[in-house]
């Protein structure tokens, strides 16, 4: 597991009014994760939904599609994000069942979501 460096969160807007002493704090807790285009931030089996719910993801670099799946199993895309957006549980599952892959090769920071919230209090 590799963390992030604090030149690295700095990039992403949601980090730039932290300290440079914050950010190394905020990345020891953080690490990053690479994502092959179509593959899921977490499987689509409802055991592995959970990890949705427990990770928030930064998008560092590429692009990850947010979906739905119909009742014919294709997808509905909601939307596209790129560098520096944030997916976390108030986005993946505020209403429905919304699933996530990279819809381009992706370079994503990830955080237990406990973690991040106890990192911004």
């Amino acid at each position: 597991m590799v963390n992030p460096s604090s030149r690295m969160l700095q990039t992403i807007p949601f980090f730039q009014s932290l300290s440079p002493e914050e950010l190394e704090a905020l990345a020891t807790n953080m690490w990053i994760e690479n994502y092959r285009r179509g593959e899921p931030l977490a499987g689509r089996r409802a055991e592995d939904l959970t990890r949705y719910r427990e990770t928030a993801w930064f998008v560092y670099q590429g692009v990850v599609s947010l979906y739905t799946l119909t009742s014919r199993g294709g997808r509905n895309i909601l939307f596209f994000l790129g560098p520096g957006a944030l997916l976390n549980q108030d986005i993946l599952h505020g209403g429905g069942q919304i699933l996530a892959e990279a819809a381009a090769d992706a370079l994503l920071i990830e955080q237990v979501n406990q973690s991040f919230e106890k990192g911004m209090e």
